[in-house]
């Protein structure tokens, strides 16, 4: 019995579709997991990502107050914090090292931090002053159950 070239051909362009499928699938599992396990690290810290307050709030919102912040933060400022990082290298590497001059760029890094935090805390207190009292205790709702969320990976991570 002869197989004609027509169904070999088919058999093998079958074969080559199924074969590319499969690796198609296993590259999607591959990057599945990367990108699973990055977002597990960076779930596990939540407070590091930004404010809870800030999480807590709706979408809109938290980018209206981002834009705010965006716009009292010059580009100035941020270039001094950028040469600070710079001073503070120039810092650890001389010779001798001299624990006064780090102390002295981490003091003015401390005090620009502190202006920034100082800022956003104003904006989201008079966020939180203008809007209503349904929209006040939806926010405390929200927060509430960032903080049981936040306090359960730690358990969890505890453990």
């Amino acid at each position: 019995m002869k197989i004609s070239i027509f169904k070999t051909n088919r058999i093998w362009s079958i074969l080559l579709i199924l074969s590319l499928a499969l690796n198609a699938v296993l590259i999607g599992m591959i990057i599945g997991s990367k990108i699973s396990r990055m977002n597990k690290t960076m779930g596990k810290y939540p407070a590091l990502k930004s404010s809870l307050y800030m999480r807590a709030l709706p979408h809109d919102d938290r980018h209206e107050i981002k834009r705010t912040l965006r716009e009292n933060i010059t580009i100035e400022d941020r270039r001094k914090d950028h040469l600070r990082y710079e001073d503070a290298l120039i810092a650890l590497r001389s010779k001798p090292f001299s624990e006064d001059a780090l102390e002295e760029i981490m003091e003015l890094q401390g005090n620009a931090s502190h202006k920034r935090m100082t800022l956003a805390r104003d904006v989201l207190l008079a966020h939180l002053s203008q809007i209503s009292d349904p929209e006040r205790a939806e926010f405390a709702n929200r927060l509430e159950r960032r903080l049981q969320k936040a306090k359960t990976r730690e358990t969890r991570d505890t453990r």
